[in-house]
């Protein structure tokens, strides 16, 4: 498998931004799609949810009566006593006998165990509702981050190539210029060592953007390896850039909406209902019971129907007490267990409140910084390519050197390279902090 992921992003890379008859661009809604589908997490969650409503449904159906039947063929063999003129005669021989019954029981009062646990398994459902949707939002933030860290990687990768490309001609005019006697051959030198330092900054480059790229084809699981390309969705950053954010607010947000806290407050609502159900067995337990039963035997010259359906049919009815005395302090201590989960889920719930909290600072605090680290980024941008432009014209009319020019050119490429990753890390962070706030959402996951 992990040969495959491999091969894959080797070959996604080798045709990166090549347009080809074949070319198939993997988009994020379809890389969200496949990856909620194949996200194991979550697939495993899904069937930790049937695994308990199959649980509540019996919870449901176990306060209706038990109702069985039973039937019996068989052949007695031995000794049989028969009454023969007021005497009991024992007799050897075999006789085929048939018994059967159905019966009903049905349990009027068990300390209320049944009830108690049906409320215990429908909150545990509830939970796992929760719980589900967490984890959901777990695979979009994951599928989301991995995916703009392979879009970041393919803009770095698209700057180093057209810087390499672009001193790859100031190089060759370097050259022009020595042949003319216009420069000296010691900047041609230096142009060519500048250039094998681009040079290595594109493998580099490359080398991270196959690395990331397989690292999204394991998350997606992807079985299918035709993508060659992923597409940006060219996001609006617009609204992003003026989001303003009031952190006693996203508090509020967050402890309504976070599905974890939610699941984790209905586990110790179960919880709590399971400490009941366990002193159920403090009860006695009352029950109600009836069972019609019939029988043929080859001794009795009678037919089978006049056996089977008239003589032989018995009826039983009536109430069954069973009180319990002592059995091992089986009770108390299912009791003693049952709170003890209760505490635990007391105290996740408490530790994950204070978890949320110091999660939505850190992302508001994230958030805000990437906010104004954007439009400082932005800035230098536009600074460092009018300073890049401005020495590559004094270069050009030699007054000024190659190493002037050379940094100017560095400072331009790094505030590029910055201002890039800059939009990628906002959305990342506006990722984060929805993740944080229990917001996140993809419009598109259940289509």
């Amino acid at each position: 498998m992990k040969n495959c992921v491999l091969l894959f992003g080797v070959v996604l890379v080798s045709v990166l931004q090549v347009s080809g008859q074949n070319n198939k661009v993997l988009t994020f809604d379809e890389a969200m799609r496949i990856g909620l589908e194949n996200n194991v997490n979550l697939r495993l969650e899904k069937n930790r949810l049937v695994q308990n409503e199959a649980d509540l449904t019996f919870s449901k159906f176990n306060l209706f009566p038990t109702i069985d039947a039973r039937a019996n063929a068989f052949q007695d063999k031995g000794n049989q006593f028969y009454q023969v003129d007021d005497q009991i005669v024992a007799i050897n021989t075999s006789t085929n006998k048939i018994r059967s019954s159905v019966g009903a029981d049905f349990t009027i009062f068990s300390g209320m165990n049944k009830m108690q646990s049906l409320k215990q398994n429908s909150k545990l459902v509830e939970s796992q509702e929760y719980t589900v949707e967490r984890r959901t939002e777990d695979a979009i933030s994951t599928i989301s981050s991995s995916y703009l860290q392979c879009l970041m990687d393919k803009a770095l990768l698209k700057i180093a190539d057209n810087n390499y490309k672009a001193q790859e001609q100031t190089y060759e005019q370097i050259k022009s210029y020595v042949v003319a006697g216009r420069r000296a051959p010691v900047d041609e030198f230096n142009q060519k060592a500048e250039l094998k330092r681009l040079e290595l900054e594109l493998i580099r480059a490359k080398n991270r953007l196959v690395n990331d790229i397989a690292g999204l084809a394991f998350l997606l699981q992807l079985k299918d390896h035709n993508y060659n390309d992923i597409e940006d969705p060219n996001w609006d950053l617009a609204e992003i850039l003026v989001q303003k954010n009031n952190l006693d607010e996203m508090y509020e947000i967050a402890k309504n909406s976070r599905t974890d806290l939610k699941s984790s407050i209905y586990a110790e609502y179960s919880s709590k209902y399971g400490v009941k159900v366990s002193k159920s067995g403090y009860y006695p337990t009352l029950s109600a019971f009836y069972d019609l039963s019939t029988s043929y035997t080859e001794a009795n010259a009678r037919e089978f129907n006049t056996q089977f359906f008239t003589d032989n049919v018995f009826h039983s009815y009536g109430l069954s007490l069973y009180v319990p005395i002592f059995r091992g302090l089986n009770s108390r201590t299912n009791v003693a267990k049952s709170k003890i989960l209760l505490d635990n889920s007391t105290i996740q719930r408490e530790n994950l409140e204070l978890q949320i909290m110091t999660e939505v600072l850190s992302a508001f605090q994230n958030f805000n910084d990437v906010q104004l680290s954007y439009g400082v980024s932005e800035a230098q941008f536009e600074a460092a390519s009018k300073a890049e432009e401005y020495e590559k014209g004094r270069y050009e009319n030699g007054i000024t050197n190659l190493i002037d020019y050379t940094n100017a050119n560095r400072q331009k490429i790094e505030a590029e390279n910055n201002f890039a990753q800059a939009k990628y890390r906002l959305l990342f962070q506006k990722i984060q902090l929805d993740y944080a706030l229990g917001t996140l959402q993809y419009q598109g996951a259940s289509n």
